[in-house]
């Protein structure tokens, strides 16, 4: 493809006329109200409007895009950086949708070096190209995906080993004081007592006994009903972390980090605020 010079005259672009009708890319040159200067046979054809039509119009108005009126167009960036723009653009078709394209747009100079205005060499991204590029978007962001999703996985399991130790832990300490306190003096009682009454008191025995599971399992209930990123949080509040530095660690905002500790604390049921959050969760985990 032929490269225009950074420096084009206004006044050369008639005799450029015949290199742009000769291009097999399309060319558009627009001045600095988006009003068409010249546009070849490719770009009619790509634009699929007679060249007398689409001279009458604002390009904006004869091949609209995404990127019109916009940071993103090539008009308007070229003269905020003062030179020329390589980018690809999207453009509607007539049939509806979108299609691509890659887009060269050189500055047009007048006297003194002023800009006139903005040449636009115009050339369609292949099909297979545009399908490669999408395949590399989509792999790139399944990549990412599945990176979150691993540590996720491994924030859950460390979470569970630690419900895991925190379970084994209150069993250990509940029968603990059941053996050290509660058992002797149930047989205490029970030496004292004689007939149905000893029976029943050996029953309370057993049956505590029997509770100690049960009340691990009514723990773990409550920390298995928080959300994946509820347990998140809850393992960054047990390791001391305060609401902004959570935030900041999770990339969220700090007003979103307390709205979730409410909600563990509803659901884990620390309705009371004397309840401290980190020596609860320090118990159970």
């Amino acid at each position: 493809m032929p490269k225009l010079q950074r420096h084009t005259s206004a006044t050369d672009l008639a005799d450029l006329g015949q290199l742009f009708e000769s291009m097999s890319c399309g060319v558009l040159a627009v001045n600095t109200e988006f009003r068409p200067l010249f546009a070849n046979r490719a770009l009619c054809q790509m634009v699929q409007m007679d060249r007398s039509r689409l001279m009458q119009l604002r390009c904006y108005q004869a091949w609209p895009g995404p990127q019109c009126h916009s940071s993103g167009c090539p008009v308007h960036r070229v003269p905020a950086c003062d030179t020329h723009v390589v980018c690809e653009v999207d453009k509607r078709c007539v049939l509806g949708g979108l299609k691509a394209y890659w887009v060269t747009a050189t500055a047009l100079r007048g006297p003194h070096d002023t800009i006139l205005g903005v040449v636009n060499e115009v050339t369609e991204v292949p099909e297979l190209q545009l399908a490669a590029l999408n395949t590399v978007i989509l792999r790139t962001r399944l990549e990412a995906e599945q990176g979150a999703l691993t540590n996720m996985e491994a924030v859950l399991r460390q979470l569970a080993s630690q419900v895991d130790t925190g379970r084994r832990r209150v069993e250990q300490k509940v029968a603990s004081h059941l053996n050290r306190v509660v058992f002797p003096l149930l047989r205490q009682a029970s030496a004292m007592i004689t007939g149905p009454k000893g029976g029943q008191l050996a029953a309370i025995e057993a049956g505590l006994k029997d509770t100690i599971p049960c009340a691990v399992d009514g723990l773990d209930s409550r920390l298995t009903a928080l959300s994946p990123r509820e347990l998140q949080i809850c393992s960054l509040v047990r390791q001391g972390l305060r609401s902004k530095e959570i935030a900041q660690a999770l990339g969220v905002a700090e007003g979103t980090v307390e709205q979730q500790r409410k909600r563990i604390r509803r659901k884990l049921g620390l309705k009371n605020r004397r309840h401290n959050l980190v020596t609860h969760l320090k118990l159970k985990t």
